[in-house]
């Protein structure tokens, strides 16, 4: 499996420093992949579910991220960017 996925998570699709994870079903038992354990332990937060992955996924998307310019956006949260040192602008 190592060699087949060419030594990458089969998430994120990066070279894990660590070993690579066996990642498998927890009702079937079936191992479906090696993970980093970033993408191991996310899958676990979200209970292996793939619809609050996808609602995850898409709420990524809409709200982008927090590190833009201070910004009003629709829902009311005004985004403030953040300086290099970790300050405030």
């Amino acid at each position: 499996m190592f060699t087949v996925q060419n030594s990458v998570c089969a998430i994120c699709g990066r070279k894990s420093e660590n070993l690579l994870t066996v990642d498998h079903d927890h009702t079937t038992g079936i191992i479906r992949g090696l993970l980093c354990k970033a993408c191991n332990t996310g899958l676990g937060y979200f209970h292996d579910d793939p619809d609050s992955l996808r609602k995850a996924a898409s709420y990524l998307e809409k709200t982008g991220s927090f590190a833009g310019l201070q910004k009003t956006e629709p829902c009311g949260i005004t985004r403030v960017e953040k300086s290099p040192k970790g300050g405030n602008p």
